[in-house]
């Protein structure tokens, strides 16, 4: 833990030296560098894994493990949604988180949509300073994570161990954490896999890369503003 804290401080110093004069981007000579490293650690070893994993291991396989990762995260999206004032979601997460964890059997399949108790999305602490006000945030390419904000790397320490289950399982083996963080990243590369042309046969790869990670986050944000002013809407009303 105090070598992910040691981390994060190197990186945040180092963005603060970095600072350059784009101010949509001004942290882009840093993160271009970033950028690059991880392309090619993409190229050598994480694609080529990913690529095997979908090849070899059924769908239903790799549709549970991906339910399995989801519902490790419902327990502190719940603790998340109550800090963000969303009670509903609170309670849908826990319910979701329970139901699953035992019938779903550790969340392999997803037995509370038979409860007809709807998916909220995962939240992270990131997301929650955004909540609060802390919005917006310069890009910011990390080491082998990529695409985040400043926001996201202040939240890092929360999200990727308090608030992160997997920190927490090398009470059952010292290796479990590795095991279930690779599990991860080659779950979620495997997902994306279709969409490497967009990135790698344009001008520019990183600006491109960069773009979609702008659009996707700002049309996240736009859909949470119409939920809460939906809900703001209702509560009106009641």
């Amino acid at each position: 833990m105090q070598c992910k804290l040691l981390s994060l401080v190197c990186i945040l110093a180092t963005l603060t030296s970095c600072a350059g004069p784009n101010p949509d981007d001004p942290y882009e000579s840093y993160n271009r560098t970033v950028f690059d490293i991880n392309m090619t650690a993409d190229k050598i070893l994480i694609r080529p894994v990913a690529e095997t994993y979908q090849s070899y291991v059924p769908q239903v396989i790799r549709t549970g493990i991906s339910n399995a990762l989801i519902n490790f995260k419902m327990l502190p999206s719940a603790i998340l949604y109550l800090l963000q004032g969303k009670i509903s979601e609170a309670s849908i997460s826990t319910q979701r988180f329970l139901i699953n964890s035992t019938l779903g059997i550790l969340g392999f399949f997803d037995a509370a949509s038979n409860f007809e108790i709807t998916p909220v999305n995962t939240q992270s602490f990131d997301q929650t300073l955004q909540a609060w006000g802390y919005t917006p945030s310069d890009f910011v390419v990390l080491p082998l994570l990529g695409a985040s904000t400043v926001r996201g790397v202040i939240a890092l320490p929360v999200d990727s161990l308090y608030l992160n289950p997997v920190s927490y399982l090398d009470y059952l083996h010292q290796y479990a954490p590795y095991f279930a963080n690779a599990t991860q990243v080659v779950s979620k590369r495997a997902q994306v896999l279709q969409q490497d042309s967009i990135i790698t046969n344009s001008i520019d790869p990183y600006a491109t890369y960069r773009s979609i990670y702008n659009q996707v986050t700002h049309s996240e944000q736009h859909q949470r503003d119409k939920d809460a002013a939906a809900e703001l809407f209702m509560d009106d009303h009641d």
